[in-house]
């Protein structure tokens, strides 16, 4: 069902807990910064609140078990992102109940290295699974001497606006180079 407000708190519980468990696989990229619970409450708010941003929960017993985002792109597609679900529940089961709830097609998602059962969830009911994302942190003195001698070092794009710890850019503009930013003028093209 679509969320309401009364759904907050549970909403943001269930963010999160996932957000931690991102920051357990991938401790360097999905980091927690000191003020991420008030900025993460007030992105959740805005999607939920949002004409423009597909929001779905599944309730089980009365009780916000599970959370999903989707957002039109100008391309034609549909990204589903921000996919939670309640760590003792099962994603072949409750997990389907949730991504079927989000019936946009075509739709893609990106899921982060290591969450196979939601992947798996999400290829059953239709989604694309364009990639799994890992990202490793290395300082200089762990490269080889000519590691990156064909990279080039580049400006941010600009309009940039503050990011987050970590932002995919550009999500809504198709024609631009896509980058990704961490947050400490950290930017790589992919």
């Amino acid at each position: 069902r679509e969320p309401t407000l009364d759904d907050l708190p549970e909403i943001l519980q269930l963010t999160r807990d996932k957000r931690t468990m991102l920051a357990e696989l991938e401790p360097h990229f999905w980091r927690k910064s000191e003020n991420a619970d008030d900025l993460h409450d007030a992105f959740v708010t805005f999607q939920v609140n949002s004409r423009n941003v597909i929001t779905r929960v599944l309730e089980i017993d009365g009780r916000v078990s599970g959370y999903a985002v989707s957002t039109a792109h100008p391309s034609g597609f549909f990204l589903v992102d921000d996919i939670c679900l309640s760590s003792e529940l099962d994603w072949m089961n409750e997990g389907i109940a949730l991504l079927t709830a989000i019936d946009e097609r075509p739709a893609i998602t990106t899921l982060p290295h290591g969450e196979r059962r939601c992947m798996q969830a999400a290829l059953e009911v239709g989604l694309e699974c364009i990639n799994t994302v890992r990202f490793h942190r290395f300082d200089q003195e762990q490269l080889p001497d000519d590691a990156g001698k064909n990279l080039h070092t580049i400006a941010p794009p600009t309009p940039f606006a503050t990011s987050p710890t970590h932002v995919w850019l550009p999500a809504m503009t198709p024609d631009a180079i896509p980058v990704l930013g961490d947050g400490n003028n950290g930017y790589v093209v992919l």
